[in-house]
């Protein structure tokens, strides 16, 4: 079953529920198949919407040493939330 990206993200915490976002933008990316900086950085604003609806919350942050987004940026630490493990699920039922 294809799914918007941001539901993909959603099944990735499913299947690992906390992880750093520049590994949450790697698989989806290399899920997908898609590389450009421009697919990173919306993966990387998708995963902050997905925390602001309340879908994934952040347990952990550290400053990037540029190995990932940008120097200096404020790198987060994901957690699939109560709510974004049912919206999952809900998608995947056949």
């Amino acid at each position: 079953m294809d799914l918007p990206y941001k539901s993909e993200i959603l099944k990735l915490f499913k299947e690992d529920r906390e992880m750093w976002e520049y590994d949450a933008v790697a698989k989806l990316m290399d899920k997908n198949r898609i590389s450009s900086d421009y697919w990173k950085w919306n993966a990387r604003f998708w995963l902050m919407e997905l925390s602001v609806a309340g879908f994934l919350v952040a347990v952990d942050t550290a400053e990037d040493d540029g190995a990932h987004f940008s120097k200096g940026k404020v790198l987060s630490k994901y957690k699939l939330t109560e709510r974004g493990l049912q919206t999952i699920e809900t998608m995947l039922e056949d």
